[in-house]
């Protein structure tokens, strides 16, 4: 063959061609001409948010990040309520004609229901990693998840006095069962170490203990079992799987037993005040408030949605070429 043009996703694409003079193959790597712009979409909760931001034409994906952002401060499963309000900016790639070619990231998110309007701006400082942030530049998410896994109900609840199914007696059950098919990924709560990893011998089955920041260490209990890789000493992130659910150990059904010792003391994972993640560091304070009011002031400009067109704000272009 002469020519042979492939394409990675909807920006990058190979070439490889045959050099007459040079009597072989040359493989290039390049980006379509792109152009990167901001768009925003702005409105009313009427059922679900996933169905309310859909009918006002957003991506998917887009809806899940919003719902990610935001999910240390509002639980959408069961705080979403008919007339709160949403508005969200994201990045774009277009073609030159126009097209979509990829929506990228939110830049600003902003949920307001009856009590509260949260805010939330993606900021990147010039050393270290991007990140969302409120008006006040405090991180928007929480250092632990708000659960574990994905559960369908929680089949026992923090109690100093439970009775236990097995043993037929009251006895504390300082933790929070989360009843899920066997094999549901289990996920670290929050950035960490691993302290402990295998099998217990009190009935916890297979287990794994998980040192964190500020006195905290979780526990995740009944494990069918641990995934590849975690082990003492591991460090994990938060949102790492790190197990699956199963019911080793002294249990009636497949669940996750999770603890939370905060200081040496079971607390309540339930009525924890999550702890924020790291603030913005002052000195870049100024250059986040002009980033900030930039964001606010694109969401004035959003106007009412309707199904299908939405306000596109042109931002600068990105690349293009190879």
């Amino acid at each position: 063959f002469l020519k042979l043009i492939y394409y990675n996703g909807p920006i990058d694409y190979y070439v490889v061609e045959f050099d007459r003079e040079k009597g072989r193959y040359l493989a290039f790597h390049k980006k379509k001409e792109i152009i990167k712009e901001i768009v925003g979409r702005k409105g009313k909760i009427h059922s679900s948010l996933y169905e309310s931001m859909r009918n006002s034409g957003i991506n998917p994906e887009i809806i899940i990040q919003f719902a990610e952002i935001f999910a240390s401060k509002v639980d959408f499963f069961t705080d979403c309520q008919e007339g709160d309000e949403f508005a969200v900016l994201w990045e774009t790639y277009k073609d030159k004609n126009g097209k979509i070619l990829k929506d990228v990231r939110v830049v600003a998110g902003k949920y307001k229901n009856s009590d509260h309007t949260y805010y939330a701006f993606y900021f990147k400082p010039e050393k270290g990693k991007g990140g969302y942030y409120d008006e006040n530049g405090k991180s928007v998410e929480s250092a632990f998840l708000r659960a574990p896994l994905n559960y369908r109900r929680i089949s026992s609840y923090f109690s100093y006095r439970r009775f236990h199914p097995i043993l037929k007696r009251y006895r504390p059950h300082l933790g929070i069962d989360y009843a899920a098919p066997k094999g549901t990924p289990v996920s670290a709560i929050g950035d960490g170490t691993v302290i402990f990893a295998g099998w217990t011998t009190n009935g916890y089955g297979i287990a794994i203990k998980i040192r964190h920041p500020n006195g905290y260490i979780s526990y995740y209990g009944h494990l069918s079992k641990i995934r590849k890789g975690i082990r003492k000493g591991k460090k994990v992130r938060k949102g790492q799987v790190i197990g699956y659910v199963g019911m080793t150990g002294l249990a009636t059904g497949p669940h996750l037993d999770f603890r939370l010792k905060k200081n040496g003391k079971f607390v309540n994972f339930l009525k924890l005040r999550m702890p924020p993640s790291h603030p913005l560091d002052k000195k870049y304070l100024p250059e986040f408030e002009k980033l900030k009011n930039f964001y606010l002031s694109k969401f004035e400009e959003i106007s009412s949605p309707h199904p299908g067109s939405a306000n596109s704000l042109r931002f600068n272009h990105l690349f293009s070429g190879s």
